[in-house]
């Protein structure tokens, strides 16, 4: 470029003159105006080059960084659809997860991330039935999972699978179970039942004195699956509760006490008290003496707290 723009200068004067010979005004204004168009057009060959040159220069930058890239350049239209699809799946993966609907006998039940998690919830139902049952027990359901997108907060817990489970077993029930030291009593569908048959336990030692009533034992009244035919009659477990069981209690002679007395008094043969009371002379008792007695005790005994003025 440097060569093109001094290369007028050098040979196309504007100005000569020649020694011996005076130019004229008009060859003079011809000349300036050649040498003005021949310098035009150079001007102009310069620029086009320098466009070719800048054209070029642009095209081997981008296939340097295409090269650099390992793949052609991408056109804006597309470049943008695929960002915008990569945003929206970014966008799913955070709203949303991939699970399964599961289907038990034609009926959607809910909703897992793995099919692992129902099939574990069965063997957990099929085991706590066995041992309610008390025989090896087995699901016989039709199960199917279809593929699902889902909210986050939508997958259902394994509770919810058992429970449902449970229910469509038909040799078992939900029921209120009555326990006293751990013993299973009986049970009702109904906890009223079970309430009202501890009140009339109570109810013949309950005064307009009684400030509070509970028992000797533990009482427990809870919420699980039974057997479907699990003892249910309250009149039978009342029964239960005030049979009485023998046991054996101490007692202190009083003057005046006798071994055979004592023996009547407390609904004893003789036999019965010699017994308990192994080496003892039943001839001669003295004051403050020790003796095993029998004592009846009911299954459940009632304690209450009376105000006294």
């Amino acid at each position: 470029m440097d060569e093109i723009l001094r290369a007028p200068q050098e040979e196309f004067p504007l100005h000569t003159q020649r020694k011996g010979r005076a130019p004229s005004a008009q060859g003079g204004r011809e000349k300036a105006e050649r040498a003005g168009e021949r310098f035009r057009k150079l001007m102009e060959a310069g620029a086009a080059q320098g466009r070719v040159f800048r054209l070029q220069g642009i095209r081997v930058y981008h296939r340097t960084r295409s090269a650099v890239a390992g793949r052609p350049k991408m056109a804006p239209l597309p470049f943008l659809a695929l960002t915008a699809v990569i945003g929206i799946a970014a966008v799913v993966g955070t709203m949303y997860t991939p699970a399964y609907v599961v289907t038990v006998d034609g009926v959607d039940v809910g909703l897992v991330r793995d099919q692992s998690v129902f099939r574990q919830a069965v063997e957990r139902v099929e085991e706590r039935a066995s041992d309610i049952l008390g025989y090896d027990y087995h699901l016989a359901h039709e199960v199917s999972y279809e593929m699902a997108l889902t909210g986050q907060d939508q997958i259902t817990p394994a509770a919810e699978f058992e429970t449902y489970l449970f229910d469509q077993i038909g040799e078992v029930m939900k029921s209120y179970v009555l326990t006293v030291d751990g013993q299973f009593v009986g049970a009702a569908t109904d906890r009223a039942a079970l309430d009202g048959m501890l009140e009339q336990l109570a109810a013949p030692y309950v005064t307009e004195n009684t400030v509070s009533v509970s028992y000797t034992k533990n009482v427990h009244i809870t919420r699980e699956y039974t057997p479907s035919d699990v003892q249910q009659d309250t009149a039978a477990m009342l029964a239960m509760l005030t049979e009485n069981t023998n046991g054996q209690t101490t007692y202190e002679v009083q003057k005046g006490d006798t071994f055979m007395a004592l023996a009547f008094d407390n609904d004893m043969t003789m036999a019965e008290m010699e017994e308990l009371n192994p080496g003892v002379d039943i001839n001669k008792l003295y004051i403050g003496q020790i003796l095993n007695i029998k004592e009846e005790i009911p299954f459940l005994g009632v304690q209450t707290v009376d105000s006294l003025t």
